[in-house]
């Protein structure tokens, strides 16, 4: 696999948005009230720019982090270790993850990427299985169910633009609503907070040339839409969970 498909994210301000709530979840909370370095192993964690995002936002907290990337995409990994983040190649479709994770980390993260495995389930449970009591676990998921996609379907464009695209790292397998992707995620861990982003940008979208007037409106608006109205208006969730004792 290679990184042909994505620009650049670090110059998406939603990109940076959604990433400033990971760092918000994590930043001051309890687990990282050590003298120690903090383990995270980034699941599908791409070129690492969740880490890269830290280094120039939050240096306090990516000072204290023994980061890991998990990821199949040959081309990201090599930027990810020139990043300093150590690396380890999986097939995220295939492989069992459980014989590649770390014996013990404090912090996982999977963010906007099980959406495109095959078993998301296979994954989660490898995750709650090497978790500890005092382990947290950031996971992102998109909402697929908006009201642009339900006028989507409405006028016969369907939600997805990927339909009956060739195999590819940018897939997205499924198609979930928030409330299905949370009964998926409390089948194996316990919810601690709940979060949602937008993105108005209409990149990847049927619609992206009507973006400009989406963004006449401030992003305050739509984020109050989407802390309202998620399931209409949040272009995702993300979720903040522990394991359940």
């Amino acid at each position: 696999m290679t990184t042909g498909f994505y620009n650049n994210l670090m110059t998406d301000k939603y990109v940076l948005q959604r990433l400033d709530i990971y760092a918000n979840l994590l930043n001051n909370h309890p687990i990282l009230k050590t003298d120690k370095k903090v383990k995270v192993v980034d699941i599908g964690g791409y070129m690492g720019d969740f880490y890269e995002y830290l280094k120039s936002m939050y240096p306090d907290l990516y000072n204290k982090l023994d980061y890991t990337i998990l990821d199949f995409d040959d081309d990201a990994l090599k930027t990810a270790y020139s990043r300093g983040i150590n690396v380890t190649k999986v097939n995220l479709h295939f492989d069992d993850i459980s014989k590649v994770l770390p014996v013990s980390y404090d912090i996982v993260i999977c963010t906007e990427v099980l959406e495109h495995v095959l078993d998301p389930r296979k994954i989660l449970k490898a995750v709650k299985e090497n978790m500890s009591s005092q382990s947290l676990c950031i996971i992102s998921l998109p909402n697929e169910n908006t009201i642009f996609h339900r006028i989507y379907s409405l006028i016969g464009l369907g939600p997805d633009a990927c339909a009956f695209v060739p195999y590819g790292n940018h897939k997205h397998f499924h198609l979930p609503t928030i409330t299905q992707s949370r009964n998926l995620l409390t089948d194996f861990l316990k919810i601690e907070k709940e979060d949602y982003y937008i993105n108005m940008s209409g990149i990847g979208s049927h619609f992206g040339f009507v973006s400009n007037i989406f963004q006449l409106f401030p992003d305050s608006f739509w984020n109050k839409l989407a802390h309202i109205f998620p399931n209409f208006f949040a272009r995702g969730s993300v979720w903040l969970l522990s394991k359940e004792n």
